[in-house]
């Protein structure tokens, strides 16, 4: 569970930015994929997630592929 926490937190990050006025895809290895059903699991949690538009998950390469549509004009306060 602590391995999809993290893979949640690290691709939220990863795509978020000061100004989104693109699709960004972001790729991570996840070396702590240790089961089959890891990739399903980290795939329903991810998208879930708000402005995660696809996300691939590779079990034997231990890596996934996550992909934001969020075109939206988003400001970080100052």
């Amino acid at each position: 569970m602590k391995l999809l926490h993290g893979a949640i937190a690290t691709v939220l990050f990863a795509l978020s930015s000061p100004v989104w006025a693109a699709p960004k895809s972001v790729t991570l290895a996840v070396p702590g994929m240790t089961c089959p059903t890891c990739p399903v699991t980290i795939k329903k949690a991810l998208m879930k997630e708000q402005g995660v538009a696809s996300v691939t998950v590779r079990y034997e390469k231990k890596e996934l592929l996550c992909l934001s549509t969020m075109r939206r004009q988003h400001r970080m306060p100052s």
